[in-house]
């Protein structure tokens, strides 16, 4: 099989991504169990968009409920952020109401002490805000599902 010359391409990049503030989009927003089997968490997929790292993937999870209060007290707070950078002033019942939700988020890696043997630094998600692009198509749209009054989700009984 033959096929025509070309010019050799730069290596495709794995590894972590460099440190620092992108624009990401939401692509999914789940409810999970925690991995022990305690509490839940909300999975957030983020994808960068470029033009560096464009269509990168980044994950967050937020502990929401937790047998440490501290743990989940964090948890609740950094999905706070999570909400106001989307552009909501209170928590969405539905957690597909951030899907789509154009903010910027600041990477980082992983403690290295805390990788195990034989594994990469990974990236982490240390802040979120609304993002800041001028474009009207890339705006974050207001939320087109019905918002909680005034009681987030894991607080109702």
């Amino acid at each position: 099989m033959k096929f025509s010359k070309f010019e050799m391409k730069a290596p495709t990049q794995y590894g972590p991504i460099i440190p620092g503030n992108y624009d990401a989009s939401v692509s999914e927003c789940t409810w999970k169990q925690n991995s022990s089997g305690t509490g839940e968490i909300i999975a957030v997929k983020f994808i960068i968009l470029g033009p560096t790292f464009n269509n990168r993937v980044v994950y967050s999870n937020f502990n929401i409920r937790n047998s440490s209060i501290k743990a989940e007290e964090i948890g609740q707070q950094q999905f706070s952020d999570f909400a106001r950078a989307c552009g909501f002033d209170s928590i969405a019942d539905d957690t597909d109401a951030y899907v789509g939700a154009v903010i910027n988020i600041k990477i980082g890696l992983e403690d290295a002490t805390k990788v195990e043997p034989g594994k990469e630094q990974r990236n982490i998600v240390l802040a979120y805000k609304k993002a800041e692009m001028s474009a009207p198509e890339q705006s974050v749209q207001s939320p087109s599902k019905p918002v909680a009054a005034s009681v987030p989700p894991w607080a109702r009984k």
